[in-house]
């Protein structure tokens, strides 16, 4: 999976999973709070919308993720302001290379 940029309404749940994810990650990162959808109460017929900042992050949670790290590790990676696309770049080289 390659992220792209997140546009800038947002982006559906049903969106993420086209982007590459699966409804299992989708729904487990939520569960956690690793992503947050932008709508109150989603669920029981109420879509999941995230917010531009929340796709970016889920779409860098899978990255991560596809180049080995743990949810909870990319979850804390995508979040950190400190942590550029170059590093991010950079970590996911190392995990690959191992």
């Amino acid at each position: 999976m390659t992220a792209t940029l997140a546009p800038a309404r947002g982006m559906s749940g049903a969106d993420l999973l086209a982007a590459g994810l699966s409804t299992r990650q989708l729904v487990y990162w939520v569960d956690r709070g690793f992503i947050r959808p932008d709508n109150p109460n989603p669920g029981s017929g109420r879509a999941l919308w995230f917010a531009p900042a929340e796709v970016r992050i889920a779409l860098v949670m899978a990255e991560l993720v596809a180049a080995g790290f743990g949810a909870t590790a990319a979850a804390r990676l995508a979040r950190d302001p400190a942590v550029g696309a170059a590093e991010l770049r950079r970590l996911a080289d190392l995990v690959e290379g191992l």
